[in-house]
């Protein structure tokens, strides 16, 4: 449920980046040489051409932590998803991995579940 809805957030942040990025016409490799000539030239759009290629730097590395962030949500979402299976599937009277000592409470959740 949370951890759906905040993969459904990144997939939507990441798709948005990802529209805005193509936009622009070439690469960032592209606008650098732009910037290039046109400072040689003293010409007034250089100042233009500097903004696109820090915006566009901004938004590929927002892009990737996003990625990462969803990336990561994902493995914990996964993570915790197998741990309650675990604890689930307990047999009664049985303790998981992750129980600590003298914690009953996956054991009562497994008993409760059979």
């Amino acid at each position: 449920p949370k951890a759906a809805g905040e993969a459904a957030a990144g997939k939507f942040l990441v798709n948005i980046v990802n529209d805005h990025l193509g936009r622009y016409p070439g690469s960032v490799e592209d606008d650098e040489e732009l910037l290039k000539g046109l400072l040689a030239k003293k010409a007034p759009e250089a100042q233009y051409i500097r903004i696109r290629r820090d915006e566009r730097r901004c938004m590929m590395r927002l892009l990737q932590e996003v990625q990462s962030l969803v990336a990561a949500a994902a493995v914990t979402d996964n993570a915790t998803a197998t741990s309650q299976r675990e604890v689930m599937t307990a047999a009664p009277g049985k303790s998981t991995s992750h129980d600590t000592i003298g914690s009953s409470s996956s054991v009562g959740l497994a008993a409760a579940a059979a």
